[in-house]
């Protein structure tokens, strides 16, 4: 298996195209051989578009956004850095800001940013975008106009998460620490906090939710002490 970081020759390669753009396949006649000397490269930035969240219609495209933090998401594994909702006056849409990307600035609700190279996902027809290493965020002085409103949905609770219940988050940065280790800060001192996350299904679509602990007390009708 090719390694990031590592060069490599490849003899044997076969040339595709897709959507209008070039690339290249590995196949069982490709030979790897692995480089001692570094090859020199140029960070890929592919062909950034400056990008409303109601334009994003294309899996791969490199995106330059500029949009406010709505919302975020208490992230699923530790692969993920931040999660949560970005809004600008055409739409609203979910980010992704992976851990290994170790991108130092944070997003916090209702700031305003300016989100350069990053890149359209999709799953079950929705888009997404996910930030990277070449990513750069940068707060801005302006409030972006949102879209993001609230909706009700009714349905049956299918799934909790395992990750449901009390939790501990760092006093710094307040994300959720696992065995005394916080992503960003390491060993840390931590402090109590209560949620329940899981899924609801009204029979035509699944939706996730978030309980956070004012909204998890009210339903237990008890307090997390």
């Amino acid at each position: 298996n090719v390694q990031e970081g590592k060069s490599y020759h490849f003899d044997g390669l076969a040339s595709d195209e897709y959507n209008g753009r070039c690339s290249v396949k590995i196949s069982k006649a490709t030979k790897i051989t692995t480089l001692d000397q570094d090859i020199q490269a140029v960070e890929y930035q592919g062909d950034t578009l400056e990008a409303k969240i109601a334009d994003i219609t294309e899996v791969g495209q490199w995106l330059n956004v500029e949009a406010k933090c709505v919302q975020l998401f208490d992230p699923s594994s530790d692969s993920i850095a931040q999660t949560g909702l970005l809004s600008d006056e055409t739409g609203t849409m979910k980010f992704t800001k992976w851990a290994k990307a170790n991108l130092k600035e944070k997003f916090e609700e209702g700031k305003s940013y300016r989100i350069e190279n990053v890149i359209a996902d999709e799953y079950n027809g929705r888009f997404s975008i996910k930030l990277n290493k070449n990513s750069v965020i940068k707060e801005l002085d302006k409030d972006i106009e949102s879209s993001y409103s609230e909706t009700e949905f009714y349905g049956n609770i299918v799934n909790i998460s395992p990750s449901s219940g009390i939790i501990k988050r760092c006093e710094t940065c307040k994300a959720v620490v696992q065995k005394g280790v916080c992503k960003a800060h390491g060993k840390v001192k931590s402090t109590l906090d209560l949620r329940v996350m899981g899924n609801i299904d009204n029979g035509l679509a699944v939706q996730s939710f978030l309980l956070k602990r004012q909204e998890t007390e009210a339903l237990l009708g008890k307090s997390m002490d």
